[in-house]
């Protein structure tokens, strides 16, 4: 069963028209921000400490601002809101969240939510199913999980007038295999690489424009792994727009392959692990599509550094080091010279497997 979102028509500006300069970010930039049609951010996790230090306040308060600006707010919902008691793992980290997490993401303007990942079971069906249900129940619509493989892989479809559909489908390659849905067992999102070739051969025959939202590789790593290449790569032959990945929790490189972006890993958004220099990164990625299909990308850095935030991620300010100042090359540069961005239309063709690596030391 497909999920859809009714869309208003947005005649927007591309980003690149935006023209706010180093000495007055990010105020002019952010209110010369053109509405986009959806936003990708990583990895959410809102465990019970963090609600109780930050009490009245929540982690998405700084960045209200950024998701006011999108018809659509996807996340990585990164374990289970749920009041169940046994976790179905033994494994190390096992993921809670309150139950009231999925209001309170909507209130704050998310609207989808993404459970294709390897903490969606953390605490079993009953685990699974209170996230579907509290998440739902919020207004937000939700993909990558289900009661079985075929609502795991139902994709969101983002429906507006005088422009093409958007399917996002999600996706897991991270383990435990436990975890992924089959016909039968609940779980996360994860189909073979020929099936997901295939459903996404279906969506662009159709004339919806496929995105993959797809959780993989290794955790606090910047180099993707062979395998991340060579689906991407396939994926993209069989007619995806774009790659959108997290789970590494830290940036790692854009590549463009046939004229289309894979974004091996955005990082975290707010992701209440206490503390730690260094593995703690994260970028906002913005989309706009424009009636003939063109996707216009605009990648944001957030400081999501909970040493720096406290939980609670942010635009970088003047003075602060751009941790993507290496990407700002001809090929990703924002017109207008914006720092803490990097830009991609797809109405401009590069090479075939242009690789634009992310800065060791941000």
């Amino acid at each position: 069963m497909r999920r859809r979102l009714t869309m208003l028509l947005i005649t927007a500006l591309l980003p690149a028209s935006l023209g706010a300069g180093e000495s007055d970010w990010p105020e002019s930039f952010l209110s010369g921000l053109p509405v986009a049609d959806v936003q990708f951010f990583g990895d959410l996790y809102v465990p019970p400490h963090v609600s109780r230090e930050l009490g009245s306040k929540f982690v998405l308060d700084d960045v209200h601002h950024l998701l006011r600006s999108s018809m659509a707010n996807v996340v990585n919902f990164e374990g289970a809101a749920t009041t169940a008691f046994v976790p179905m793992t033994t494994k190390q980290y096992v993921l809670k969240m309150p139950l009231d997490t999925a209001e309170r993401l909507s209130v704050r303007g998310i609207t989808h939510a993404t459970l294709a990942n390897n903490h969606a079971m953390d605490w079993g069906v009953q685990g699974l199913f209170d996230s579907i249900v509290t998440l739902e129940k919020a207004g937000i619509k939700i993909a990558g999980a289900g009661m079985n493989a075929a609502e795991a892989e139902a994709p969101l479809i983002l429906s507006q007038q005088g422009k093409p559909d958007i399917c996002i489908n999600a996706v897991s390659r991270t383990f435990p295999k436990a975890f992924w849905a089959d016909a039968t067992r609940p779980g996360s999102a994860s189909p073979e690489l020929p099936k997901l070739r295939e459903i996404v051969q279906e969506q662009r025959a159709r004339g919806c424009i496929p995105l993959v939202s797809i959780h993989w590789g290794s955790e606090l790593t910047r180099k993707p792994q062979d395998y991340q290449r060579r689906i991407a790569h396939q994926l993209i032959d069989a007619g995806a727009s774009a790659i959108i990945g997290h789970h590494p929790h830290l940036l790692q490189e854009i590549e463009i392959y046939k004229n289309a972006p894979v974004f091996y890993s955005i990082g975290n958004f707010a992701f209440g692990t206490r503390p730690t220099k260094g593995a703690q990164e994260g970028l906002a990625l913005r989309i706009l599509l424009t009636p003939e299909g063109e996707l216009d990308f605009m990648g944001i850095a957030l400081n999501v550094s909970n040493s720096k935030v406290h939980f609670k991620p942010r635009l970088f300010t003047k003075g602060e080091t751009d941790p993507l100042k290496r990407f700002q090359t001809k090929a990703l540069r924002c017109e207008g010279k914006n720092p803490f961005t990097v830009c991609f239309s797809t109405k401009k063709t590069l090479p075939s497997a242009a690789v634009f690596e992310i800065p060791k030391n941000l």
